[in-house]
Formats: C-alpha cells, structure tokens, sequence
C-alpha cells in the first residue's frame, strides 16, 4: 500500500526541454519512482501525476538502474518545500513534514513570490509588506509532528522563482527533493522558472503533491 497517496512524481514532457534519460519519459517515470522507493521503502508504485507542462525526476545518465545508483552515493536526503503564500494555507507544510519523517531527511521550507509572469495567470500571489510568512509556516509546522524530524526544519527565502530553492542548498552529498503543490507547478511558466536549466542538475528531483478533491 502506498503511504503515500497524495505524492506524484512529475516527469519531463515540457515542450523545448530536453531529458537527460536517454530512453525518454517513460525512463524517467521509472527511474524516478525507483528513486523515490528507494528512499521511502515504498513497495507499491507511486502514482504518476499528469500535469499541462511537467518536470523531471530524479536525474540519471541512460538506465535505470544508473538513477537508483546515483541516488545511493549520496550520503542523505533534502527535501524543499516550496509554495506561494496561498498555497501555505493547504497541505504543503504537513506533507513536508510527513516526507522528511519518512524518509529520515532533511528539510527546508521555502514561502515563494510568484509574480504574474512566472504564471499561465490561474495562480499569482504575491508576499506583500504585510505577509509574515515565516509565522504562517510557524503556525502552520504548530499543526505537525515537525519535533520529530530527526534534522529538525529550516525556514528559507522567500525565493521570486523555483531555481532559487537550490540556490544555497547543493551539495554533492545530498539528493535533494523539491516538493512543489501540483496546481502551482500546473500554473508555472517553465523558463521564468529556469524548468529547463533545473533539468541538467545531477541529484534533484522534483514532486508534486495534490490536495484532495474535496479542498
């Protein structure tokens, strides 16, 4: 049984951009959710997301078996959490609370200004003078079992565009997760987002969580 249910891996269907998975998507789908199992000691297959313009997962040189093991030198997992003020009010925060417990990793949270050009115009929140989103995330990790993550939890940014979740937080040690909502991902201009360039990056994956369809 998948744990998991509200976890999607995102893989690279994004017109213009270019895979470094030889054999194509469904490699990288593959290859992604071995990853992933990997990390979590998933046994049943994580549920593929299909999103308008979709991001990679983790990346790796040709099989899958050359992701799993990239994925095996690293010494321990980041997960970073990034989302708009609006998103903030949902699930984000306790969905990344709950990964990194499971996986025993690291965590950072990260509250994004969206401006309207990095949107397709559904999703463009923007941190105001009077937004404290380093007190709504407080509040809202207040709701969580944050305490027991055995790396604790930073609070970063807030970052104009998702590049800058990576900014200061690559280390060749790590395999680092940015976990995304799928409505702003959806909503997200792949370029303003540097999507392309993020795809080069050894060692980052990108996850889309999905609120459920009654929210």
């Amino acid at each position: 049984m998948n744990p998991f249910p509200w976890l999607s891996l995102v893989t690279p269907v994004c017109p213009g951009s270019t895979s470094v998975v030889d054999s194509g998507p469904a490699s990288a789908v593959s290859s992604g959710m071995q990853i992933v199992q990997w990390w979590l000691g998933v046994s049943s297959p994580l549920p593929i997301l299909p999103m308008p313009c979709t991001f990679p997962g983790p990346q790796a040189a040709g099989s899958d078996a050359g992701a799993v093991q990239a994925a095996a030198e690293r010494d321990e997992l980041h997960v970073i959490a990034v989302a708009s003020p609006a998103e903030l009010q949902n699930s984000t925060v306790e969905y990344a609370v709950r990964l990194a417990t499971a996986a025993a990793a690291r965590l950072t949270i990260m509250p994004l200004d969206v401006a309207d050009a990095g949107t397709t115009g559904r999703i463009g929140q923007h941190l105001s003078a009077d937004t404290e989103p380093d007190q709504q995330i407080r509040l809202r990790l207040a709701e969580t079992d944050y305490r027991t993550l055995p790396h604790g939890v930073r609070i970063a940014g807030p970052a104009q565009k998702l590049s800058d979740a990576l900014a200061d937080s690559i280390d060749s040690r790590q395999f680092t997760v940015l976990l995304v909502s799928a409505r702003e991902l959806g909503a997200w201009d792949p370029v303003q987002h540097d999507l392309p360039q993020l795809l080069l990056i050894p060692g980052v994956a990108l996850l889309a969580h999905a609120e459920p369809e009654h929210e």
